[in-house]
């Protein structure tokens, strides 16, 4: 069915207004109310390349060794009458969350120059 009546563009599209062109000459672009210049707009960032896996493995292991040593000793000390695959099943969850959430980065940090070579 055809609708009456007079069509007005502006009260089917309430989203902000396309953008336009102001003081093109001083490079400035408004999208509705907002304006922003081109000195708003960030520079390029350089992509760096990852570090080579040689270096991520001997960090790596740098980092896994004294959580896993430690945690075995701490399993061993208070769950013994446990068999070998309760002790990994317990182990292996904390050993990784220690790892990704606190001690890998901190060690990529600190190592970061290293790394980055």
């Amino acid at each position: 069915m055809p609708r009456t009546g007079t069509h007005r563009p502006s009260a089917i599209f309430s989203g902000p207004s396309p953008p336009t062109t102001l003081g093109a000459s001083k490079g400035r672009q408004g999208y509705g109310d907002h304006v922003t210049t081109s000195a708003d707009q960030a520079a390029p960032v350089r992509a760096m390349a990852p570090p080579r896996r040689w270096k991520m493995w001997m960090l790596t292991c740098l980092a896994i060794y004294p959580i896993i040593t430690a945690l075995g000793y701490a399993l061993a000390a208070t769950a013994a009458g446990l068999p070998v695959w309760a002790h990994f099943l317990i182990l292996v969850p904390i050993a990784v969350a220690l790892l990704i959430f606190l001690v890998m980065p901190a060690l990529t940090r600190l190592f970061r120059p290293w790394l980055i070579r």
